[in-house]
């Protein structure tokens, strides 16, 4: 058991998660101390700029803590994206150990890139999803989305002209089917979210993780190359093309992951 939490504490996406805290706290000091500097005013203006924008994609109804968090997974989706660049771009130049992997991987993972960080950020979404709604629907009305003892009715019994002992079982055939199906689709919807939960998270961490391997086995390659061509190991060769991509890519899955968060509040409060 002990051991089992000492490997959490000291694993390489632990590592990562305090970078990131040091450079979140380092924004932060520059943001309080040097309010007027040239860097401060551009995350100002870009922080609005993102606020705006996620604003009107969920809602300008919406309260301003909930658009804060939204906003706030942007941007720590993107440092830890733009942090795991910089630690790409650094480590051909530590090199790789035997089996052909990059020797700083063994001392620090960014968040962004460990699944089990992205689920959590995925499950934590999801939950303010189902408050917001239960918020927004009442406790009978949320229940009711999701365990319709009663129905929903979908299917509604017309009155013929029968007689009253056929049309009570009609009226109790039609109920009970109506029972059913709305208890089925109300599972689809369970199951939708955590659909939700599995691709936020993956797409997140296949977008991210690729990048890695990518530039590794080019890397590798190049080294290989340059040890046949010129008798000598040289790996520091910088694929700017694939750098430039990473940089493009931290930025769309740095906007996708909060955007899609959005949209799933926004459906879900006005499906209600």
């Amino acid at each position: 058991m002990i051991e089992s939490l000492l490997d959490i504490y000291t694993s390489t996406t632990t590592v990562g998660l305090l970078v990131e805290a040091g450079v979140i706290l380092g924004i932060a000091i520059l943001l309080k101390y040097f309010p007027t500097s040239g860097v401060s005013m551009v995350i100002d203006v870009f922080y609005e700029k993102v606020f705006e924008f996620y604003g009107s994609v969920i809602g300008e109804d919406e309260s301003i803590r909930v658009k804060t968090y939204i906003v706030s997974l942007f941007f720590i989706i993107l440092c830890s994206n733009l942090i795991g660049i910089v630690l790409e771009f650094i480590a051909p130049i530590i090199g790789t150990d035997e089996g052909g992997e990059f020797i700083l991987e063994h001392y620090i993972t960014i968040p962004s890139a460990d699944l089990s960080f992205n689920i959590s950020l995925a499950i934590v979404s999801m939950l303010l999803l189902l408050f917001l709604q239960f918020q927004h629907l009442g406790w009978k009305h949320f229940l009711h989305d999701y365990v319709p003892i009663s129905g929903k009715h979908y299917l509604e019994y017309s009155p013929k002209k029968w007689s009253p002992w056929w049309s009570y079982v009609m009226m109790i055939v039609i109920k009970i089917f109506d029972i059913c199906i709305s208890i089925f689709l109300s599972l689809l919807e369970i199951v939708g979210i955590l659909a939700k939960v599995i691709s936020l998270s993956f797409r997140l961490f296949g977008n991210m993780i690729s990048g890695t391997i990518l530039l590794g086995m080019l890397v590798v390659g190049l080294g290989g190359i340059t040890t046949s061509w010129f008798g000598f190991d040289f790996p520091i060769i910088f694929p700017v093309l694939i750098y430039l991509q990473e940089i493009l890519v931290a930025f769309i899955q740095a906007l996708v992951f909060p955007l899609l968060v959005s949209i799933f509040i926004r459906v879900a409060k006005a499906s209600g």
